[in-house]
């Protein structure tokens, strides 16, 4: 009888702690869209251009087996990518942009189910970004 009050225990707490422990990775990489987005504005107002090189901005990032991070370049579009290693979800932060309404937001868009639910818990309540075609939600 015990065994089984603790396998029923088991099976409802430990999906729920599995959650808390990937939110928290994620607010990590959040955090690493931040700092990294802060350095990436920092070199755009330095240098009156923008960089696709990680190595020519000024911070130190210390990437996580958690996480991959990646700069790019799309059209009027400078943007920074924080992946997920699972590929259950991203982080886009658009630093600088020529459409204003993706300029210093950070996007949580996801690849599964799995992924959805963890930028529904850490995004905002829309499903959908304003002007993008990928399911996604913004980053409060």
């Amino acid at each position: 009888m015990v065994v089984l009050i603790i396998s029923i225990l088991a099976a409802i707490a430990l999906p729920q702690y599995f959650f808390a422990v990937e939110k928290s990775r994620a607010q990590e990489g959040v955090g690493m869209a931040k700092v990294i987005g802060d350095a990436m504005m920092e070199y755009y107002l330095i240098n009156g251009a923008v960089t696709s090189n990680l190595n020519d901005l000024v911070v130190t990032i210390d990437e996580k087996k958690h996480f991959t991070v990646s700069l790019g370049t799309d059209g009027g579009n400078f943007y920074m990518q924080v992946s997920r290693t699972t590929g259950d979800y991203n982080f886009l932060h658009f630093v600088v942009s020529a459409n204003p309404v993706f300029k210093g937001r950070i996007m949580c868009r996801w690849a599964n189910e799995r992924g959805h639910r963890l930028c529904q818990a850490i995004g905002t309540d829309e499903d959908t970004c304003a002007y993008y075609t990928n399911p996604c939600t913004y980053v409060r």
